[in-house]
């Protein structure tokens, strides 16, 4: 063997596939912590409103939900509903209405309210 590539190696395998080994380890490691510790918020929310993918108007436009694969309409004047009570900063009260409306639980519900309050801002 060869005095610099011995010195250029780790135990035969260069230092470069060393360091791209190393940084895969632990990206995947922070990845898998990331998940473990996010996993009791749903992954699965996506909030839109009806037709033209913007955000929901405060006059209250339908709201097609699709929580966790399951598919949950709100009509215009549920919509309106949920959102003022989100704008009057009622946030416990439009979980409660969503969850009585929708049947969803109490996690899903709060990050549906979420969405519509940062959608809304």
């Amino acid at each position: 063997m060869n005095p610099e590539t011995t010195a250029d190696a780790l135990f035969g395998i260069p230092k470069d596939y060393v360091y791209l080994l190393a940084g895969m380890g632990i990206g995947f490691l922070l990845g898998w912590l990331t998940g473990r510790l996010g996993a009791s918020v749903p992954r699965d929310i996506d909030l839109q409103a009806t037709g033209s993918g913007q955000a929901p108007a405060a006059s209250g436009q339908p709201i097609n939900l699709v929580i966790n694969g399951r598919t949950v309409n709100l009509d215009a004047a549920q919509a309106a509903e949920i959102q003022a009570l989100v704008q009057a900063r009622k946030m416990i009260e439009a979980i409660k209405r969503l969850r009585e409306i929708t049947g969803l639980g109490l996690a899903e519900a709060k990050a549906v309210a979420e969405s519509i309050a940062k959608v809304g801002r």
